[in-house]
């Protein structure tokens, strides 16, 4: 599971994260947050598990095949990547840190 954020998305990433209904995908998934630009903070929940964090220059993003928003500047949303590697769906979500409902039930529906 990856996550392609902007600096102004981190924290409420990191919250959605920590949230008791956001656990069951740090079970069902390795997590990676990628961020568009460097910044002050941790982005992993605050329960010492934090997920990897990088920083992009839209090559990563690029390979994942994340899309550019209409309005510009970095992509944001996520990539469900399979055991084997594979991206298996991945889409443009402006709202990606503020739940992670629809980013549960794509990863619990990988074989």
């Amino acid at each position: 599971m990856v996550f392609f954020v902007r600096p102004v998305q981190r924290e409420a990433l990191r919250s959605t994260l920590a949230a008791s209904d956001a656990r069951r995908l740090a079970v069902a998934a390795d997590i990676a947050v990628v961020v568009s630009a460097p910044g002050p903070g941790p982005v992993g929940p605050p329960d010492g598990t934090p997920p990897v964090v990088a920083y992009d220059d839209g090559r990563l993003a690029a390979g994942y095949g994340m899309r550019r928003p209409r309005n510009g500047g970095p992509p944001v949303g996520y990539a469900v990547v399979g055991r084997d590697r594979t991206v298996r769906y991945r889409t443009e979500d402006p709202g990606v840190g503020t739940s992670v409902d629809e980013v549960l039930i794509m990863v619990e529906a990988l074989p």
